[in-house]
């Protein structure tokens, strides 16, 4: 199950294509480098999610978030080997598209997926947390779960895509 609202090119696998991080004390503008990469992928202009077979997901810190709207960074971060910035591109759709993004042939050998919960369960969860954090009571939660499978492959060539 996905979120609601979660566009139809969203819900098919996504595979990372390219990735840009920015860090506090990194040269140059954070705003100017993440146009520079939205503009990479055929994103720029207004509005920016998804366009084609490629859509970006956005992190930011408190110091990337101040650096990107222009304001005094504040507090430095307490673990500056995590980036204040993170775009990650991905390909859409488990198509050719992702597949070549990915560079990986069509039946790696992976199956029976075993699953710490069901997709509903998983999203009965976030529907628990979401008024919560409405009241304030919550300031952020992490609602995850874990997949496994047994797999064929050489775990060297995995790591390596």
């Amino acid at each position: 199950m996905r979120p609601p609202g979660t566009p139809p090119a969203w819900r098919g696998p996504l595979v990372e294509r390219e990735r840009w991080e920015w860090r506090d004390g990194d040269p140059g503008d954070p705003a100017v480098l993440l146009a520079d990469f939205l503009s990479a992928h055929g994103l720029d202009g207004e509005p920016a999610g998804q366009r084609g077979d490629t859509v970006v997901a956005l992190l930011a810190g408190a110091v990337g978030c101040a650096r990107l709207a222009g304001l005094p960074p504040g507090r430095p971060s307490p673990v500056p080997a995590v980036p204040e910035v993170v775009a990650v591109a991905f390909a859409t759709g488990g198509g050719q598209a992702a597949a070549a993004a990915r560079g990986v042939v069509s039946g790696g050998g992976v199956s029976g997926w075993t699953l710490s919960w069901t997709d509903d369960q998983h999203a009965e969860a976030i529907e628990v947390v979401r008024p919560a954090s409405g009241r304030g009571e919550v300031y952020q939660a992490n609602v995850v779960g874990q997949r496994a499978a047994p797999h064929r492959a050489d775990p060297r060539a995995l790591a390596a895509t």
